[in-house]
């Protein structure tokens, strides 16, 4: 251990080298004669018998030009940080015969003269300046070495993003069965109650980071029974190292939390990260720079235990406690169910806790100099960019506030249909969405949306559709307005809800599937929009999960109808409102059924699927609802669109094993695998992929996941 804590250290002094203090000689006479006390002031600072003796010492260890030099330094050291001034070295000179003094032997007198501190007792302070010295390297040091591991990470991003490699082998496979793939542990990434399980290579890069911070926390502190600072005292010298190094620590991850928050983020331009892979970067982030300001926190509270009344009334000790409180608050508010569920109150509390923040350390650093202003203004940089370049987009995407969309509700059960003009001429690529701001319905209301489709309009502009599943919120309110709009509506309005909405985007990053042979979708409730896209390719199969009959057959009879999917296969299952127990956990509902007597033609299909015909099929699992508009089960048939085209539309009841359903798309050729919807379907996929590296190569199956979190 002690051969690394070396290693940290010449590792640190390499990256953050600053010549020694021409004051750090000189300094140690300043310490030696604080420890003694003079008549005709307490404060040596104010004491001109204390001082004299300081000058003594510079004469007798520090003669000619460097104790100048350092007197210097002192003085304006002194004059930024205590507010006093010296006065010139030769004012204070004292006579040439003076008693020298052992400072540990007798700091309890009070004397009437200048003394001499002995020579034993300015070497201690010498070293006292010199371990300072030292840690004040290493609290900078690691703090920049956390930023040398970010550009590693973005470095090996970019260069798996632009340059086509193409890696094969056993090798190979095994670290996308084993690692970049599955889950850090269970089966469970996405969906969890309070936080998301990353996956295991992102949880390789997030112990490393947290690993890195707690061992730079704790390593490099070298305490001495003389150091003149907490002379006797180790334990108090400990605790000031440690509170020093945990809160520039966490100084240093400031901006790093700043810039991963953000939608015009650097970091996902460069690396084509998703933003929930950001925003994971960013909750951990967080946590760690909030720990390190409590441990920051309590040991300065352990330090000035017994007059913590006095330091309470001191700006820096108020603010930096309040600042610790905000930030240690935002964690609750920040858990994933209060996010989901009142998104518009996570994000007015986030956004006034974190100006709120900045004002609190700008205000409890402002006594110990602009030096670390540098990360606070970062953080104002990172924050004023993203916004300025959101207005940007906003301006630009909608330059007036009239109204500029069409809402339209299919039926009372589907999706919100929104259609939202815009003047630019865009060519949005698979994978875009862009938040949308519902200024009439709510002023906070503030969505991502993924974009179902676009199309070129007479003027030169471009119109944008969504799909939207009312999820409670603004987006619940909008549903009803739209409904009331449909009640109230004329014949020649359609029953279309006009409302201006501000679009700030394009986000997102498009999955590149042209070098595959063929592709499958797997899209579960509103997951699909993400999908739609993409479905312009060759060899496209696609397999959509949903509950509600109304909801599928809107995308049916708009992007899915047979005329839009050209030769894809599109599998729909509507699972209705019972989930069967264990068939979201990778077990078949049962066996395939036996062959039955094939159904009348007069078999009574769906109300909701009147333009599809019903035709046996003896392969499906037992299904789990009654079909609307029918008067027993639909056991084992499939509703398929009339007509002959190249593709095919099949309408199921029940809910496939998307490990089976990936077992049959798989084949010697390179398959893509991109996958959309809810948690735990989102988690079997991700384990079916992981578990099918078993028998395919690493290079033959590629898994592709859009996942939106805030």
């Amino acid at each position: 251990m002690g051969v690394l804590i070396q290693a940290q250290i010449a590792a640190a002094k390499s990256i953050v080298h600053k010549p020694p203090r021409a004051s750090g000689r000189g300094a140690a006479c300043f310490d030696a004669v604080a420890l003694l006390s003079f008549a005709d002031h307490p404060d040596p600072l104010e004491s001109k018998l204390a001082m004299s003796s300081v000058v003594a010492c510079y004469n007798a260890y520090v003669p000619g030009v460097p104790g100048k030099d350092g007197w210097n330094e002192l003085t304006a050291y002194l004059a930024k940080y205590t507010h006093t001034t010296l006065p010139e070295m030769d004012a204070l000179r004292p006579p040439s015969a003076l008693e020298t003094v052992d400072v540990f032997a007798r700091s309890g007198e009070v004397f009437t003269h200048p003394v001499l501190v002995s020579q034993g007792s300015w070497e201690a302070g010498v070293r006292t300046e010199a371990e300072w010295d030292r840690q004040v390297y290493l609290h900078h040091a690691f703090g920049w070495a956390i930023y040398v591991l970010l550009g590693a990470i973005v470095l090996a991003a970019m260069i798996g993003r632009f340059v086509a490699i193409r890696p094969r082998g056993r090798i190979y496979t095994a670290y996308k069965r084993y690692i970049s793939t599955p889950s850090a542990f269970g089966q469970r990434h996405p969906r969890r109650r309070l936080f998301s399980v990353p996956t295991r290579l992102q949880a390789i890069f997030i112990t490393l980071y947290l690993t890195i911070n707690l061992i730079w926390s704790c390593i490099g502190y070298r305490t001495f029974g003389d150091n003149l600072f907490f002379l006797g005292r180790p334990d108090r010298q400990l605790a000031r190292y440690v509170a020093d190094r945990t809160g520039i620590m966490s100084f240093y991850n400031l901006p790093l939390l700043f810039l991963l928050a953000g939608r015009n983020d650097i970091l996902l331009w460069l690396t084509g990260w998703s933003y929930a892979s950001c925003t994971l970067w960013h909750r951990w982030v967080a946590r760690i720079a909030t720990l390190q300001a409590i441990a920051h926190s309590i040991a300065y509270t352990w330090l000035e235990g017994d007059r913590l009344a006095q330091r309470w009334a001191e700006n820096p000790w108020r603010t930096g406690a309040v600042a610790t409180i905000v930030m240690a608050l935002m964690l609750p508010f920040g858990v994933r169910p209060f996010r989901e569920r009142a998104y518009e109150a996570f994000l007015a509390i986030h956004i006034v806790f974190s100006l709120s923040l900045l004002v609190l350390l700008f205000l409890h650093v402002r006594n110990f100099g602009t030096g670390y202003y540098a990360y606070l203004w970062s953080c104002v940089a990172v924050w004023a960019f993203d916004r300025a370049a959101r207005i940007f987009r906003i301006l630009s995407l909608t330059p007036t506030s009239k109204p500029n969309a069409l809402a339209l509700l299919p039926n009372t059960q589907g999706f919100v249909r929104l259609a939202i003009r815009t003047p630019r001429a865009l060519a949005p690529a698979p994978g875009t969405y862009f938040f949308l701001h519902l200024m009439s319905i709510s002023p906070l209301a503030n969505h991502p949306f993924t974009l179902a489709s676009w199309r070129r309009t007479a003027a030169g502009g471009t119109e944008l559709h969504f799909l939207c599943k009312p999820r409670g919120g603004s987006t619940s309110v909008l549903r009803t307005s739209v409904q009331r709009a449909l009640a109230n509506a004329i014949p020649q309005e359609l029953g279309a809800l006009k409302l201006p909405i501000l679009l700030d985007g394009p986000y997102g990053v498009s999955h590149n599937l042209e070098g595959f042979d063929r592709v499958l979708l797997v899209a579960g409730g509103s997951g699909i929009t993400a999908l739609l896209p993409y479905l312009g390719r060759h060899r496209v199969s696609v397999m959509w999960m949903v509950q509600d009959a109304a909801q599928a057959e809107d995308v049916l009879v708009n992007e899915l109808r047979q005329s839009a999917i050209g030769t894809a296969h599109v599998d729909v299952w509507v699972t209705g409102g019972a989930m069967p127990s264990g068939c979201m956990n990778g077990w078949p509902l049962g066996a395939p059924m036996a062959p039955q007597a094939p159904p009348s033609p007069e078999f009574p299909a769906p109300t909701a699927f009147s333009d599809y015909r019903c035709s046996y099929n003896a392969y499906l699992y037992r299904p789990t609802m009654s079909s609307p508009g029918a008067k027993f089960v639909l056991d084992g048939y499939t509703v398929v669109q009339k007509g002959t085209y190249p593709g095919r539309v099949c309408v199921r009841w029940g809910r496939p094993c998307v490990a089976e359903v990936l077992q049959r798309h798989l084949s010697p050729k390179r398959l893509a695998v991109l996958a959309c919807g809810p948690d735990g379907m989102m988690d079997d996929m991700r384990t079916a992929v992981a578990a099918a590296y078993g028998t395919v190569d690493g290079d033959q199956l590629e898994y592709f996941e859009e996942a939106f979190s805030w």
